[in-house]
Parts: structure tokens; sequence; C-alpha cells
């Protein structure tokens, strides 16, 4: 069977046609596909170049404020003692009465209540793994701020301390009292005031109730409460008189 030259040339742009079409939307349509993939990858991706190239941009002032932010933290963090007990606020207040010449006939120190910190751990988003070590490393300048909040809130339990008393005292030993404590070495709030005014005495009477912090796991050691050595009642509960006592004197008064 001949075929003719007509013949011959359909066949061979039928052939052509297969041929392209085959390499069309086999190899270069999934080249195709693929460039379009990383199209979209990298617009994806120009906001997080653009935030990486204004932070290499910044890292010397980046670094410059990690480092004021971690000398305030340190500075932040010696306000707060390691530990308060009961008897540091009673002897607070005992030592207010007489330098304020104020009455404080009752306190009540309520047991210490853990803080609840705004910045934790598991609050800090985990940096994207990535192949370029110098993007990483501007990836850590800029997250340094953060990451240093969250070891502090791991390494640090703040609780809060808090102190009712009753007040009996003049408006200007209140206002001195109010500012001491506002003004504490040892982080401290006012919470609530109550008064009125005595119309008898002339002074102020009522409620006052402040917060004391301390930060578990300072490296501030806990001031003891030493306080001074108090004779407590007599040798001799009955008043009887000690005759050998009485002799010994007499005898002395005799030598004389």
């Amino acid at each position: 069977m001949s075929i003719s030259d007509r013949d011959k040339k359909i066949l061979l742009v039928f052939l052509g046609i297969l041929v392209f079409g085959l390499v069309y939307f086999f190899p270069i349509r999934g080249y195709m596909d693929d460039t379009e993939k990383l199209k979209a990858e990298n617009i994806s991706l120009n906001p997080k170049l653009t935030d990486l190239q204004e932070k290499a941009a910044r890292e010397t002032e980046i670094k410059n404020e990690t480092a004021d932010l971690r000398s305030k933290t340190t500075k932040a963090i010696a306000k707060f003692p390691s530990l308060l007990r009961t008897e540091n606020e009673i002897m607070a207040i005992v030592k207010f009465e007489k330098e304020l010449k104020i009455e404080v006939p009752s306190i009540t120190v309520t047991a210490p209540v853990e803080v609840q910190t705004a910045v934790s751990a598991d609050s800090v988003p985990e940096a994207a793994p990535s192949e370029n070590s110098e993007t990483a490393s501007v990836e850590a300048t800029g997250d340094t701020a953060v990451a240093t909040a969250a070891g502090i809130a791991s390494k640090y339990t703040l609780y809060d301390m808090s102190t009712n008393i009753d007040y009996k005292g003049g408006y200007k030993s209140m206002k001195k009292f109010l500012k001491k404590i506002a003004k504490s070495s040892d982080k401290k709030s006012i919470n609530t005031v109550s008064l009125s005014f005595d119309e008898k005495t002339g002074n102020l009477d009522g409620n006052i109730v402040y917060d004391s912090y301390f930060l578990l796991g300072s490296d501030r050691p806990y001031e003891e409460i030493i306080t001074k050595t108090i004779k407590h009642g007599k040798k001799n509960i009955f008043g009887t008189v000690d005759a050998s006592a009485n002799d010994g004197k007499k005898k002395k008064k005799r030598k004389k």
C-alpha cells in the first residue's frame, strides 16, 4: 500500500502536533506549574523579607534597646524581696506606730497569693526554621526582648500579700503613712482607704488595706526580723518575801 506525498505531509503534521502536545502537557506544563507555585510563595514571603530587612537595618538599635530593657528589668526585680512573712508586715506597722505617733489596734495579714503574669513561655511564638544562618540571626535579634520576658516569667513567681489594719491617728500622720507605703524600698501598693472623722478625739478612725509583693526565686536574700529580748513576767509570781535573800542583804550591811 503506497502513501501519497500529501498523506505523508498530513501524517507528519499530525505527529508533530502529537509530540508538541505530549511535551507541553507533561514536562513543560509541570515546570510551568512549579514556576507559578514559586511565584506565589515569593509573593507570600515578601512581607517577611521586608520585616527582616528592616530588622537588619536596625540591628544595632535593637541590641541597644535589648540591653537597656535588661538593665531596667534588673533594677525592677531588685525592688522585690525574695520572701515576705507575717512578722515582716507586723514589725513594719509597729515601726510606723512609733514614728508617726499613730495607733493600730488590729492587724490582719493574709496568706500570700500567686499573681498571674502577663507573659509566659507558652505565649512566645516559635521562629520558623531557616536555612540561612544570617536570616536566623536577624530573627533572633528581633525576638530577643520577647524571649527575655518569657525567661523572666519562667524564673520568678510573683506573690501578693495583703495587710489590713485598723487606723487611729491624725490626718497628717495618715498622709505620711500612705506616702511611706507608696514610696517603700520594697514593692507595695495602697488597696483601699476607708476613714472617718472622730469628733471626740479629732483624729481619723477607720481601715487601710495595702498589698506587699515578693518574687520567689529572686537572688535577693530574705531579711529576717530581729527583735530585742523582752523580759516576760516575774520570777516570784506570788510576791512572797525571799528570807535567804534578805539575810544576805543584812549580812552585807553588818560587814560594812
